[in-house]
């Protein structure tokens, strides 16, 4: 039925790509006019085209929980953890903001900031689709694949899968520079 949707020319493209894949897998070697082209570069190639096409296809797009209009960034520093929240279906900014009380890498103190912000999140909007914000690469990335890199990361982050089990969210973590962290200034609060 989507192919209905597909312009002429997509179409076209996506039946060629077939038959090259088609020919390449029932001789076991893809062979193009410029030369032999390994199987999974054609396969990346081909998923490519196909996400291209399908960006042309009208669809709706239904998460498995409904998706919150909420921005909602975390960040720590050396001294402190930090979060904000903005957007539907809160009425203004929510910050919320701590002291470390423990030395540990700047890994595990962001993770235990996207702990935090879940912490808050996940009993006011049971059953959600949060997008977060992080500045920490090896944060998102930790998150994302559910294993952190070290125990203290490994702890936080089952903590926060536990977290999306008890309350049936779901979460998108992904980073942001450091210069679009809306939660940076109150993670340089000095706690005396």
């Amino acid at each position: 039925i989507r192919a209905l949707f597909l312009p002429a020319c997509d179409f076209w493209i996506l039946f060629r790509w077939a038959g090259y894949l088609a020919r390449g897998i029932h001789d076991g070697s893809l062979t193009w006019s410029t030369g032999a082209m390994p199987w999974a570069a054609a396969r990346e190639s081909f998923l490519r085209v196909l996400s291209l096409i399908a960006l042309n296809i009208p669809t709706v797009y239904t998460p498995s929980a409904p998706f919150n209009m909420l921005a909602a960034y975390s960040d720590a520093s050396s001294t402190g953890w930090a979060f904000l929240v903005e957007g539907a279906p809160f009425s203004s900014q929510v910050v919320r903001h701590g002291p470390f009380q423990w030395s540990a890498h700047i890994n595990v103190k962001e993770t235990f900031a996207v702990y935090k912000l879940l912490e808050f999140l996940c009993p006011r909007l049971p059953g959600s689709h949060f997008r977060l914000f992080c500045d920490n690469m090896a944060t998102v990335s930790q998150v994302n694949r559910k294993r952190g890199a070290s125990f203290l990361s490994n702890l936080w982050v089952s903590k926060i899968i536990q977290l999306l089990k008890d309350y049936r969210c779901e979460v998108t973590l992904s980073w942001v520079s450091t210069l679009d962290m809306r939660a940076d200034p109150w993670t340089r609060l000095s706690y005396d």
